[in-house]
């Protein structure tokens, strides 16, 4: 299966909120655990994720998104999650740009949060 970014939290997540603080980090390496061994749920964060991108994607695409912080933004996604409030969501062609992230950003991440990991 070829990589898409748009079913990438961590890709998403970038581009949603402010810079991740190590607390934040460490909150969405259990998110992404907890993602990877249950499907069900992992099913719904990511639906949750893309659905909030896909309200704001007009703003972030000219730079008008007011990013926020992570933290504000899982509460947001678990609420969605426990009241069942999620829905599929599938990108529509439009959205997707050319703007990809790059593998740098996204090898830096995730050597911070195994660094994070292996200091707990």
């Amino acid at each position: 299966m070829e990589y898409s970014r748009f079913d990438d939290v961590a890709a998403l997540l970038i581009d949603l909120c402010k810079p991740f603080s190590d607390e934040e980090l460490i909150r969405l390496g259990n998110v992404c655990h907890d993602m990877a061994h249950n499907k069900h749920f992992g099913d719904e964060y990511l639906a949750a994720v893309k659905g909030l991108y896909v309200k704001n994607f007009q703003k972030i695409k000219t730079n008008s998104y007011k990013k926020r912080s992570y933290i504000e933004i899982d509460g947001e996604l678990t609420e969605k999650i426990n009241n069942h409030n999620v829905g599929a969501t599938l990108f529509p062609s439009y959205l997707k740009d050319d703007r990809e992230l790059s593998n740098e950003k996204i090898a830096n991440m995730r050597c911070r949060i195994e660094k994070l990991k292996t200091n707990n």
